[in-house]
């Protein structure tokens, strides 16, 4: 994979800066999660790319090895953020639409459930940001329409709306 992409990290931060080797797919977001097993630092790297795919990669023993491959849903346009879960046992990623994905990290078969946020806004609606929270009981979205949405993952549904900011997030 590495004639495809080089990929830049920081240490300082849970971003990276990607730049594509080729034409034939970009890369438009990735986040990282570092885990601690005994004495070694793990490194989980997730890549969205222009080709709606979501790939998992993982460093242990070094190097990256791909594990899993996920196919997006209700692109619109483009894969906008990512968020891994405190344990690492989820990550989740925003398209433009009114849904925050969810998806299994680990585990012989593919867990990848919508949430909905119900939003006012109708046409051309979008999360810029998105997280779980510390607790990993809630995620917290950041609309294009100035509100931040709390859902819920133990009742499976939005539970607050806030008018919140003016500009996109």
């Amino acid at each position: 994979w590495l004639s495809d992409f080089i990929i830049l990290i920081s240490n300082n931060s849970s971003s990276c800066t990607t730049f594509a080797a080729n034409e034939r797919t970009v890369v438009c977001c990735c986040v990282f999660a570092v885990l601690y097993k005994e004495f070694d630092c793990i490194l989980l790297l997730l890549v969205c790319a222009t080709d709606q795919s979501l790939t998992l990669y993982n460093t242990e023993g070094g190097g990256f090895k791909r594990f899993r491959t996920v196919r997006a849903r209700n692109i619109g346009w483009s894969i906008l953020d990512t968020d891994f879960s405190p344990d690492q046992q989820w990550f989740i990623y925003s398209t433009w639409s009114p849904f925050i994905q969810i998806c299994n990290v680990y585990g012989e078969e593919e867990k990848h459930y919508q949430l909905d946020l119900r939003p006012e806004m109708e046409d051309r609606f979008c999360v810029f940001k998105t997280a779980f929270s510390s607790d990993n009981k809630e995620i917290l979205a950041a609309g294009n329409d100035g509100m931040l949405y709390f859902y819920n993952r133990e009742l499976c549904d939005r539970v607050l709306v806030v008018d919140a900011h003016e500009d996109d997030v």
